[in-house]
């Protein structure tokens, strides 16, 4: 079952990965700061992810593990391939107007405002996920699907509709964490 998430999760980061690229490079979000768009960037992507873990992973759940394990990868292997064809993989960088070095104490250490936003910006994805999954009803039912599907199921939670709200989350943090 770990290899399994593991394998799911890498197709997750593949997907997003190939969404966001798409949408960065066809439209003007180059113009835009990576940090003001991060709440359009999570709804966006809850959406996606949403939709494609309710009509296309769902019907694979109850299958065997394998089943699952071998489409999810070969799903990552092609949008990796797709996307290295198309786009290359040659790094690219955003340049925004606030990007100098901040002295943190003593002038021998400095850190760029960009960098330093982004350690504050990820721990508060990560406090906020922490929160949300403690307490949370939706939390709860996260994790108690994640112990035991089958008792999950028998205190009324609907298996799927949780897979579908973990698989947008994870795509949605992804995606925020990739800009």
């Amino acid at each position: 079952v770990t290899l399994l998430i593991r394998v799911a999760s890498y197709a997750v980061g593949a997907v997003t990965m190939t969404i966001f690229y798409l949408l960065w490079r066809g439209s003007e979000f180059r113009s835009l700061d990576p940090f003001l768009v991060l709440p359009l960037i999570f709804m966006l992507f809850f959406t996606i992810g949403y939709v494609i873990q309710k009509s296309f992973f769902n019907r694979l759940v109850e299958g065997p593990y394998l089943t699952m394990l071998l489409i999810t990868f070969a799903v990552a292997i092609i949008l990796q391939n797709f996307m290295l064809q198309l786009y290359s993989a040659d790094p690219r960088r955003i340049n925004v107007e606030y990007s100098n070095a901040i002295e943190l104490g003593s002038p021998n250490l400095t850190i760029g405002l960009p960098k330093l936003l982004t350690v504050i910006v990820s721990s508060m994805m990560v406090v906020g996920l922490v929160l949300f999954l403690r307490y949370t009803r939706t939390g709860y039912a996260i994790r108690a699907a994640s112990q035991n599907k089958m008792a999950a199921k028998l205190m009324g939670i609907n298996i799927h509709e949780v897979y579908a709200i973990t698989f947008a989350i994870s795509l949605a943090l992804t995606a925020m964490a990739g800009a």
